[in-house]
């Protein structure tokens, strides 16, 4: 595992399910796992797709629910390029950080999920979804796509170049030799399209295992937006 864990400490880990390819257009809800900031979860399955989130609660509308609608539900989805993988997913132990581990021929994997817990003022009012992407062994390229719902504004940050493509959905390609991670962020965004510079972002899951490290303090970013909504673009 890719983690920062003190040494002498045995990290053990929980099992949630496994999966190979073909990626199925639906998954089974058993190929799934949960995150949350206890506002709201989201579902994330064994194919490093987030499939269904509602925000800010629970009983909001949904921001990704393509495993309802795998067309237009929208979806936020990390998986490896190509379909020679397998995958498995667990728990960091303790916490909600789950991890769901990519295992290729050339190389091993991982995407680290969690979200925020709710905090006062700005920052509780972010729902916060973080997504950690670790090249644990060998060279990993990943794809990235996001497809939201039309009625919402969100925010996403990478450090990474983000493409925004002709439907109005994002996609990311990057590439990671073994021991390098790159993070993306999705925030929630009231009011009009806007895009601000990232404060600091963690890096890594909040436990007592590693603490916070930020990314960079400035950013170029730039916004794109529909008609009544959009997206808010910070590469840092």
């Amino acid at each position: 595992m890719a983690l920062d864990v003190p040494a002498g400490r045995a990290v053990r880990v929980t099992s949630v399910g496994t999966h190979s390819p073909p990626r199925a257009r639906y998954l089974p809800t058993a190929e799934h796992g949960l995150i949350g900031d206890l506002h709201t979860v989201a579902l994330v399955g064994t194919d490093g797709t987030i499939d269904w989130y509602c925000c800010p609660r629970f009983d909001s509308p949904s921001v990704f629910a393509a495993i309802l609608d795998a067309d237009h539900g929208g979806l936020f989805r990390i998986a490896p390029d190509g379909d020679s993988w397998n995958s498995k997913q667990l728990y960091l132990p303790d916490t909600n950080v789950l991890i769901t581990r990519f295992l290729m021929p050339g190389g091993v994997g991982e995407v680290q999920d969690f979200m925020l817990p709710p905090r006062t003022g700005e920052a509780a009012r972010r729902h916060r979804m973080i997504r950690r992407v670790v090249a644990v062994r060998g060279q990993m390229h990943f794809v990235v796509d996001v497809a939201r719902s039309p009625e919402l504004v969100l925010s996403l940050s990478a450090r990474c170049p983000l493409e925004i493509i002709d439907s109005g959905d994002v996609r990311a390609h990057v590439q990671l030799q073994a021991g390098e991670a790159t993070t993306f962020v999705l925030d929630r965004v009231g009011g009009p399209a806007r895009c601000r510079c990232r404060t600091p972002m963690p890096t890594s899951p909040p436990s007592s295992t590693p603490p916070w490290r930020s990314g960079g303090a400035g950013c170029a970013s730039r916004a794109t937006a529909g008609a009544g909504a959009g997206w808010c673009i910070a590469r840092y």
